[in-house]
């Protein structure tokens, strides 16, 4: 799944643009985030998602694979030792002065074994299968980070999404009130059929947008399911309100090469050093020893019907065409970039982490400056509802006061998502404690 950036996430929320009334900032907000039915909260979600996605059995089993590559490495220490055996039916049986120079059925068997007794190459592949395992490992710990933090951060879109249902929820009675409201007063010849035409579409635009947002809501609740291992279709909602946001990170530098992405690529760039060495021992010479032994009836070679032999050998590929000097360079060039690219992408880690860091202490440093503003807006509907009751305002400042309200509603619920979302990323960026499995 890719990565919704703080924007799109924001600007998602924000196709909203409309007002909160008296009544929705009496009702607490405890009672639209309570645990609902069938209802998940963020630790549940990370349970089931670390059960049930295939993510982990694919890790678990990539790092079986490297580990099974160090094996077939060491097997070439090992003597190799085969043996076989044939029975021969001839046309016909021959013989000369008595002898017998070809039986009617002949039959043999035969063992050999061979051992290498050097190999410059195999000790630099063994390190390098060894490495690769390292990096299966580190590849492992990181992919699952990064499920767990996709799994945080659809939850937690998901909830502001439910919050931001439920408000447009609260909107849809206000416009209905607006509505009836210019309707009574156009009845008594004190409102204009055009009070009534502004607040039905007030009401009809608040309804469209209700819409948009409980698709977008079904839509991250089918991909917490994707990611949870479960079937998409089944409801799923998240339980509470997410926790930990008051309290502030830690500001100590982290050091990103020990993330474990940045260990995965370490280990590459070791097992590419590893390939390197094994290149440039490959101008050695190779040594090994072979013995054979057979059995079968007499014959004039073999008179006693037995044979066997030991061989010491050795080869030395003196020229190639200058091969191996051009895969030398080869590998050299590969792994060069290896630590090029390592370079690159902790800076840029690095930059990220800290934007990540500034518009979380931006967010957080905004909640209180919101909070006042939606105070200070529901104050602004509440008097502007006095001034209509006294009849010194009319219904289209009670229409705005309503927007006013629904704005700084919305603004205050993205800013709590930014905080959240922030939070969940900086912990992700610079999580280096993670110990590799």
């Amino acid at each position: 799944m890719k990565w919704l950036t703080l924007t799109n996430l924001i600007a998602t929320l924000t196709l909203t643009t409309s007002a909160a009334s008296q009544a929705s900032a009496q009702e607490p907000a405890q009672a639209r985030s309570a645990p609902q039915a069938g209802a998940l909260s963020l630790e549940q979600a990370l349970q089931q998602a670390r059960q049930h996605n295939e993510t982990w059995e694919l890790t678990s089993l990539r790092i079986e694979s490297a580990q099974q590559s160090v094996l077939l490495a060491r097997s070439a220490l090992f003597p190799r030792v085969g043996a076989a055996a044939s029975v021969t039916r001839n046309p016909e049986l021959v013989e000369l002065q008595g002898r017998v120079i070809q039986p009617l059925y002949s039959w043999s068997a035969s063992a050999d074994a061979s051992l290498v007794l050097l190999d410059a190459t195999v000790w630099s592949q063994m390190s390098q299968a060894r490495a690769q395992v390292e990096q299966a490992r580190a590849d492992a710990t990181w992919q699952r980070a990064t499920l767990e933090f996709e799994v945080v951060q659809t939850w937690t879109m998901l909830w502001a999404m439910q919050e931001q249902v439920a408000l447009l929820d609260e909107i849809l009675a206000l416009r209905q009130e607006d509505v009836a409201r210019a309707q009574a007063l156009v009845k008594v010849e004190r409102g204009l059929p055009l009070d009534v035409k502004r607040a039905s579409a007030d009401l009809l635009e608040t309804t469209q947008r209700r819409l948009v947002i409980e698709a977008s809501r079904a839509d991250l609740a089918d991909s917490l399911a994707a990611l949870m291992g479960r079937d998409s279709g089944e409801e799923i909602r998240a339980a509470a309100t997410p926790s930990g946001v008051a309290a502030p990170l830690d500001q100590q530098p982290q050091d990103l090469s020990q993330r474990a992405d940045f260990r995965a690529r370490q280990r590459a760039i070791d097992a590419a050093e590893y390939a390197e060495e094994a290149q440039a021992r490959a101008w050695f010479p190779t040594l090994g020893l072979s013995a054979g032994a057979s059995l079968g009836p007499p014959t004039l070679s073999r008179p006693n019907g037995g044979f066997w032999s030991v061989t010491l050998g050795a080869s030395w590929a003196i020229f190639d065409g200058g091969a191996r000097s051009h895969r030398a360079d080869l590998l050299a060039t590969q792994t060069q970039t290896l630590r090029v690219q390592q370079t690159l992408l902790l800076r840029q880690e690095g930059a990220a982490l800290r934007a990540a860091r500034r518009q979380y202490e931006v967010a957080r440093a905004s909640a209180p400056l919101l909070t006042a503003r939606s105070e200070n807006a529901q104050e602004a509907l509440r008097l502007a509802k006095l001034r209509y009751s006294a009849g010194t305002a009319s219904s289209l400042e009670i229409r705005d006061a309503t927007a006013s309200i629904l704005d700084a509603r919305t603004a205050l619920l993205n800013n709590e998502l930014a905080v959240h979302i922030a939070r969940a990323r900086i912990q992700f960026l610079q999580d280096s404690a993670r110990e590799d499995e």
